[in-house]
């Protein structure tokens, strides 16, 4: 072996240690705390105030992740299932002299009397999101500093929203008009992707930790279940009340993960990890993109894992 050969031999062996595994016994617990801001699918705009269209949109909210994983005899794939839970509501209230309902997203409500007006117009947003991940995993490349898995299962998602709209007319005839526009989706179907860890050089651990940089890349085509409903009343007289007809569609699912990860081991079958990172996640509730619903945001977690 030639003298510039051993060199990077003696680099690589001395920089990039053997990676610790990440899963060293039977199974583990997922917990994590998401931050996260949806997106959604019908937009927030709600009135024009003097020639500005000015909407309600979510900003980050709280909520949570949790897990279970098992490793199969040979322990080299792993089998997880996560429970991902996220509740948020937003309530706007504009006022002015200039006012007029924003058809463009509430097109339900139609009644003159709200082309412009002095009053005031309230916006109530509401989401719920949960998602089940039931995902077999198997190492696709391994060595040394960097691990690959390939992921595949099943997705079972149930997205629920409502904007409700409230607009009150002060100049004038006094008078009050409301409108609600509803989603509720569910969807079910195969999704997958890669994952990698990333394990830095030795140098970089902290009080005896291995510190690995992590992603995740994925996605699927989900069977999808879309039942809408909207209505409008004026002063209590229902001015139109029409439930759009349930359907199934086909929907586009997209998933990234880019975190870092500390990893810390305790005894010979036990360690455990703690985990931050930023992650996107975007739903095309029809293959025509039409509708979308998204959400984004921060997670922090751990795992223990024995």
């Amino acid at each position: 072996m030639s003298k510039y050969w051993k060199f990077l031999f003696w680099v690589s062996v001395s920089l990039f240690p053997i990676c610790l595994p990440l899963t060293p016994g039977f199974g583990g617990i997922e917990a994590e705390f998401i931050y996260f801001k949806p997106s959604m699918p019908q937009g927030t705009y709600f009135v024009i105030s003097n020639g500005q269209e000015l909407n309600n949109d979510l900003t980050f909210y709280p909520g949570f992740r949790v897990g279970l994983s098992c490793c199969l005899p040979s322990c080299e794939s792993q089998f997880s299932a996560t429970y991902t839970y996220l509740n948020a509501s937003q309530q706007r209230n504009v006022f002015g002299n200039n006012l007029k309902v924003d058809l463009l997203t509430v097109p339900i409500f139609t009644d003159t009397d709200f082309q412009v007006y002095s009053g005031s117009a309230g916006s109530n947003v509401k989401t719920l999101y949960q998602r089940l991940d039931l995902i077999f995993s198997m190492p696709l490349i391994c060595n040394c500093c960097l691990d690959t898995f390939v992921e595949g299962g099943l997705e079972l998602d149930a997205m629920r929203s409502q904007e409700v709209y409230t607009f009150i007319k002060t100049s004038g005839v006094s008078s009050t008009g409301n409108a609600s526009v509803n989603f509720n989706n569910y969807l079910v179907g195969p999704v997958g992707g890669l994952k990698f860890n990333y394990l830095l050089p030795e140098f970089c651990s902290i009080y005896k930790s291995k510190i690995c940089f992590v992603g995740y890349a994925g996605g699927g085509l989900l069977s999808t279940y879309v039942s809408a409903a909207q209505g409008a009343s004026q002063n209590t007289r229902t001015q139109l009340s029409a439930t759009a007809e349930s359907l199934w569609s086909t929907s586009l699912a997209l998933h990234t993960q880019l975190g870092i990860k500390i990893v810390k081991q305790f005894l010979p079958r036990v360690c455990a990890d703690l985990e931050i990172g930023y992650e996107y996640s975007d739903y095309f509730l029809n293959i025509q993109g039409t509708l979308q619903y998204g959400l984004q945001g921060l997670y922090v977690g751990g795992n223990i894992y024995f």
